[in-house]
């Protein structure tokens, strides 16, 4: 279904020739997608692989003050810290020393340590480093590694661009709740010791229309099309005729609850346990 095809629908349904809408076509419908899957659109099933670096020291706040430095020994591998103030630290290892000022409330420093190493925070003022992380592994050039927290936090509208909101809590690849985890803003919470498949089943958010390309294909479920229409029709009108405007709405609506009804989005074998007895 296109932008054009719903336009025509339009068209028949208030008895008007096309061009007598073309001015409130596109916001009319962009308002009617949005209207129609934010009621019952589409599902999607999300899915996301987490496998967190655990480091084999962490510390989790180091205050420095003028008087002394403080000296982290490194054995091959990375760090990771995030840093509030203003000062530098000298990072020594088989290839050298080599000195990195900041000035930050709250800046994200890592790097590899080549060999025997060590790292030395220096300074006059006082500064605070937080969740300093010491790895086994190398990480590549430019690979950050994920910052030190209890959860990691995933922004759900960056990795699923049709994300509109969830339907479930995060499973694993077995079916079964990560425990811990939680959903809430459009973002996704996991316990950062978790590692392997997240899955997340969500509603799909409404394709995007433009008039500038008024036959592309857009993503709409069958068994919606002919609602699309109905509310496209209501918001059309909802100036100029109220009174159609609210025919067509009520059409919608008892199209809607025939859809609801009779329209099966999910088939398995899972339990729901609707009692909480079993």
């Amino acid at each position: 279904m296109t932008l054009n095809d719903i336009k025509k629908e339009v068209a028949h349904l208030g008895f008007e020739s096309e061009s007598a809408i073309d001015g409130s076509i596109e916001s009319a419908v962009r308002r009617a997608l949005s209207t129609v899957y934010t009621e019952h659109g589409p599902v999607g099933m999300g899915r996301i692989y987490q496998s967190s670096p655990i480091p084999k020291i962490h510390v989790p706040v180091i205050v420095h003050n003028s008087r002394d430095d403080e000296v982290i020994s490194i054995d091959s591998g990375s760090y990771a810290f995030v840093i509030s103030g203003d000062g530098y630290f000298e990072v020594t290892d088989e290839d050298g020393a080599r000195t990195e000022e900041f000035h930050t409330r709250e800046g994200y420093v890592y790097g590899n340590v080549k060999g025997c190493g060590t790292i030395r925070f220096c300074g006059e003022f006082r500064y605070t480093v937080y969740d300093l992380c010491i790895y086994e592994q190398v990480f590549a050039a430019g690979e950050a590694p994920p910052r030190y927290a209890s959860v990691r936090e995933y922004d759900l509208k960056e990795y699923l661009p049709d994300f509109l909101c969830a339907l479930s809590l995060a499973l694993n690849s077995r079916g079964e709740i990560i425990a811990g985890s939680s959903v809430r803003s459009g973002v996704l919470r996991v316990p950062y010791e978790y590692a392997g498949e997240i899955i997340l089943e969500y509603r799909k958010k409404a394709p995007a229309v433009s008039i500038n390309a008024p036959d592309a294909e857009l993503d709409i479920p069958s068994e919606l099309e002919h609602l699309v229409a109905l509310v496209t029709a209501s918001y059309v009108w909802l100036d100029d005729d109220p009174e159609k405007a609210q025919y067509y709405m009520s059409l919608y609506r008892d199209g809607m609850s025939g859809v609801k009804l009779y329209t099966r989005k999910n088939v398995d074998t899972k339990f729901n346990d609707v009692t909480r007895w079993a």
